[in-house]
């Protein structure tokens, strides 16, 4: 036998229900929608390597661009 506690809902609704240790109580939890974790700073990560990209590349073009080499 299982011990109590919150089961998932078997239906496929993403509650649970909780099992007392003797019956399935009426009532069922209501699962909080799940947040999208690091979608914010994914696009600060993003950024950042952007912003250092262009960095690099003004550093190693000595800072004329890339005119210097198509002949501008």
């Amino acid at each position: 036998m299982n011990a109590p506690g919150w089961y998932p809902n078997p239906d496929g609704s993403g509650s649970q229900l909780y099992w007392d240790g003797q019956d399935w109580q009426q009532v069922a939890s209501v699962e909080a929608p799940k947040k999208r974790k690091g979608s914010v700073w994914n696009v600060v990560g993003v950024l950042i390597a952007a912003v250092v990209g262009m960095m690099l590349a003004n550093a190693i073009l000595g800072g004329e661009g890339i005119g210097q080499f198509i002949g501008q």
